[in-house]
C-alpha cells in the first residue's frame, strides 16, 4: 500500500486553489466588482438604486484540467503553476464575460445606455454617459469608486483626451456642474440607507 498524506494534499490545494483566485479574480474589471458567496439556491433577487428589481440566475462556469499518469510524475511545481494560471485565466474569460453580458441586459433594461450611434468618443458622450449613472463620494466630497471601461483603442486616446478637457474651461464648468448633481444625489441615497444597530 503506498502512503498517503492527507494533511500535505489538503495544504497543497488550499494553496492552489488561493493562488487560483488570485489569478482569476485579483486584475482587470472583475477584481473591482464586490463578491459574496452564495451557498445554496439557483439565483438570487436584488433591489436596484431606482427600487426596480432584477433576477439573475446563477451560471455555471467551469475550466477542466487533465492530466496523464506520465505528466503528473514528471510535472514540476512550476509547471503546475503554470498550468494552475491558465485555468484561472480562463476562469477570468469566462466571468468577465459573463459580467459585460449581465451590465448589458440590466442596463438595457432600466434605460442606462447611452448609444453614441458610431460617433467618436467624446466629452459630451462622457458627460452623457455620467448622468445615467449613480457615483459615490468618499465623506470630503471627492469621487469615490468609479471605473470607466472603454474598447482599447479608446483607452489608448484617454490621456489626450482628458488633458485637453482638463485645460478647457467650458468643459470643466459643465463637468462640475453634473458632478454637484451627482453629490447631491449621493447624499440623498446615503440619507435614506437603513441603518442596522
Amino acid at each position: 500500500m503506498l502512503p498517503d498524506f492527507p494533511k500535505l494534499k489538503s495544504k497543497l490545494r488550499a494553496i492552489l486553489n488561493q493562488r487560483m483566485k488570485q489569478t482569476a479574480y485579483g486584475g482587470g474589471i472583475v477584481s473591482r466588482v464586490r463578491r459574496f458567496s452564495v451557498h445554496e439556491g439557483q439565483g438570487f433577487i436584488m433591489q436596484r438604486a431606482d427600487r426596480s428589481v432584477g433576477k439573475t440566475e446563477f451560471r455555471e462556469r467551469s475550466v477542466e484540467q487533465r492530466l496523464t499518469k506520465d505528466e503528473l510524475i514528471s510535472l514540476s511545481p512550476k509547471d503546475l503553476i503554470e498550468k494552475v494560471d491558465k485555468m484561472a485565466a480562463e476562469m477570468a474569460r469566462q466571468t468577465t464575460k459573463d459580467l459585460f453580458e449581465e451590465m448589458h441586459k440590466v442596463t438595457s433594461e432600466t434605460g442606462n445606455v447611452v448609444d453614441g450611434k458610431s460617433r467618436p468618443f467624446s466629452f459630451n458622450l462622457f458627460l452623457e454617459g455620467l448622468r445615467k449613472v449613480d457615483v459615490d463620494f468618499d465623506n470630503l466630497g471627492n469621487l469615490s469608486g468609479m471605473t470607466i471601461v472603454v474598447p482599447p483603442e479608446i483607452g489608448k486616446r484617454i490621456p489626450e483626451l482628458l488633458e485637453h478637457w482638463k485645460s478647457d474651461e467650458e468643459y470643466k464648468r459643465r463637468f462640475d456642474e453634473v458632478m454637484a448633481i451627482k453629490r447631491e444625489e449621493w447624499r440623498v441615497r446615503e440619507g435614506r440607507r437603513k441603518l442596522v444597530n
